[in-house]
């Protein structure tokens, strides 16, 4: 059975655009955690175990992604 590619459905490209705005809003916040932490941390042996902590890098992606 072959699939053929369909245009993409006016509620489809509703969801694509509602999914990659909150995943930009995920990706400020997750910039914004790393930014506040970094302001507390000691050192940066201390910022690296805070990050890990709440799952984040210093580039503020999930560590587990």
């Amino acid at each position: 059975m072959r699939s053929e590619r369909r245009p993409l459905s006016l509620e489809t490209s509703e969801f694509a655009r509602a999914r990659a705005s909150a995943e930009v809003g995920l990706r400020t916040q997750r910039d914004q955690a790393v930014r506040t932490v970094a302001g507390k941390a000691h050192d940066a042996q201390d910022l690296r175990g805070l990050l890990a902590m709440l799952g984040l890098d210093a580039a503020g992606q999930r560590a587990d992604a």
